[in-house]
């Protein structure tokens, strides 16, 4: 059974290549199955490609950030009322754009089941999370990797070599209740926290890009998901 675990991880593993594209079409070409004329058709294919390829992107980004404006915290321009079908609408098509970006970008999802265990776990430094996912109205977690790590933990003045699962290069997709519903609940978000709104975790630093979905902020909200990060886009679930 625990061989069957380990071969299902190191499956995960292999959902990034780690190589450049212009690298990529070299080491095809290096294998030298096409001559002069063949290897100078194939780098056109891989150039109409990528340029195939990036105008679809620009549309799926156009399409995100008119889906994402109604939820962005920090939106700078103004929005004609759209009406709540219209709301509901963009949502669902904001959620089903980010996870299909999200597969396209060699992701996989996490489910809701995995994710409560991460949390109902103790982690490596003996801290249990304790969240209520009742609290947002979607959660949608992906990694791009999971793998098995072993990594030193100091305890009692000894450093001991500890076995960890480490989800690799995590994204996390929130959308929090409304204010009614912490209202009821008695509960209150850090400042920076709006509700109804959408936030993302993601590897990378915040940009100041056009159109970026907004992060949570540095200082974790009373209400929301503590997760145990190694700093460098992963997230360790110790076992």
């Amino acid at each position: 059974m625990a061989d069957e675990a380990e071969q299902q991880v190191q499956e995960r593993a292999e959902h990034f290549i780690p190589y450049l594209r212009d690298d990529i079409i070299a080491m095809c070409l290096d294998e030298g199955r096409l001559d002069a004329a063949g290897a100078e058709s194939f780098r056109s294919v891989c150039s109409h490609l990528v340029d195939y390829l990036h105008c679809r992107f620009l549309s799926d980004i156009d399409a995100v950030k008119r889906h994402y404006a109604p939820f962005d915290p920090d939106r700078e321009t103004v929005l004609r009322d759209r009406g709540a079908d219209s709301l509901a609408h963009s949502e669902e098509e904001l959620v089903r754009l980010f996870r299909r970006l999200a597969e396209d970008a060699n992701y996989f999802e996490i489910d809701r089941a995995y994710i409560e265990k991460c949390f109902d776990e103790v982690t490596l430094i003996k801290l249990r999370t304790r969240v209520d996912l009742g609290d947002f109205d979607r959660v949608a977690c992906f990694a791009r990797g999971d793998v098995y790590k072993t990594v030193p933990v100091r305890r009692f003045f000894r450093t001991r070599p500890h076995r960890v699962d480490v989800l690799q290069r995590v994204l996390l997709f929130l959308k929090y209740k409304e204010a009614e519903h912490f209202q009821r609940a008695g509960k209150k978000l850090r400042p920076g926290i709006n509700p109804g709104k959408i936030y993302v975790y993601s590897p990378w630093r915040d940009g100041s890009s056009e159109g970026s979905i907004r992060h949570p902020p540095a200082k974790r909200p009373a209400s929301g998901p503590s997760l145990n990060a190694a700093g460098d886009g992963d997230v360790r679930q110790s076992f």
